[in-house]
């Protein structure tokens, strides 16, 4: 599996958050989380699978 930071290919570097903004028109706010599981993603996916599954894939349609 790779892993891509894209921060450095978006517009000024903006942050997914700032990129999903950019299309009012489509679905795309980044899913908030909360600090604990922010850093403890681990924890958050064992405790929520299916929150910790749509929170990817919203990550993931953003970059798209």
């Amino acid at each position: 599996m790779f892993l891509r930071d894209t921060a450095l290919l978006s517009p000024g570097g903006m942050s997914l958050k700032s990129i999903g903004g950019l299309y009012p028109s489509l679905p795309l706010s980044k899913i908030e989380l909360t600090s604990d599981y922010y850093k403890n993603m681990d924890v958050f996916q064992r405790e929520n699978p299916d929150q910790f599954k749509a929170y990817a894939l919203q990550d993931a349609k953003i970059v798209l």
